[in-house]
């Protein structure tokens, strides 16, 4: 975790370069943190609750509505990937929805079956979407350097602590480094 003197630190280049510091947004790390929409929870980025009812309510009250503009569809759409970019396969279920869009032009049209589907099916997986943050860890430790006059490497597959001291290793959050 980064001192006080770094932060106060951080703080200063942030105002230097005149970027806004707001105060009411620094935090001392913690396993779990909200931030633009998205929830962290022990190194798993995904949906914020909030985001998820929203969406979830969009989506329900459009498909009972049962018409629309495709501005609408294309807003609902961009915010899904805005969340599916975490996990991009995701971003897979839309294809009825971006013809929709194209085709109906700005006049309102009925919502077309494939599209509905698509938009639940959306809903349906969006408590799925995640995307795992924490570091890989590998069963050997690796070194590299480099010379002017040539390179090595050298591997151990004998890890101090054992296997189980470099996965914790590798979950623990990167802190930021002076220079």
């Amino acid at each position: 975790m980064p001192s006080d003197d770094l932060i106060d630190a951080i703080r200063q280049r942030y105002t230097a370069v005149g970027i806004e510091c707001r105060e009411a947004k620094v935090h001392p790390f913690a396993s779990t943190a909200e931030a633009l929409g998205y929830a962290l929870h022990d190194n798993t980025w995904s949906c914020t609750p909030l985001r998820y009812a929203e969406l979830i309510a969009t989506v329900n009250a459009l498909v009972r509505r049962g018409w629309t503009r495709p501005r609408e569809v294309d807003s609902l759409v961009g915010r899904f990937t805005n969340v599916f970019l975490l996990h991009r396969m995701s971003l897979s279920i839309f294809s009825s929805a971006y013809v929709f869009i194209q085709r109906a032009g700005d006049r309102p049209a009925r919502l077309w079956p494939s599209v509905a589907h698509e938009l639940l099916v959306a809903a349906d997986i969006l408590p799925l979407v995640q995307a795992d943050v924490s570091r890989p860890c590998a069963p050997l430790l690796l070194q590299t350097d480099a010379s002017p006059s040539g390179s090595s490497m050298v591997y151990s597959s004998w890890i101090p602590g054992g296997v189980s001291a470099l996965e914790n290793e590798c979950r623990r959050p990167c802190t930021l480094l002076r220079r």
